[in-house]
């Protein structure tokens, strides 16, 4: 048997490697696609529970209700 060196098979068809790269990429998706959802999900569970935690976060000034007691201090310059 002849081998057929610089020839494509694919040659014959143009849209062919086009057309299986398409498929390839397809049923990787498919197969890998409820993996990277559960990995989705728990991820934005994730997100949801500090976004939560940071909206309930006490920003309130602790020291609102002090006294200044070193506000009419007087300081000797001599």
């Amino acid at each position: 048997m002849k081998k057929r060196i610089g020839e494509s098979p694919l040659k014959f068809f143009p849209g062919a490697g086009a057309i299986a790269a398409g498929a390839v990429k397809a049923g990787i998706g498919l197969i890998g696609g409820g993996k990277r959802k559960r990995e989705l999900e728990r991820a934005q569970r994730g997100y949801d529970m500090q976004k939560q935690r940071y909206e309930n976060m006490d920003t309130s000034n602790p020291y609102q209700n002090m006294e200044n007691v070193m506000e009419d201090a007087t300081i000797n310059t001599q």
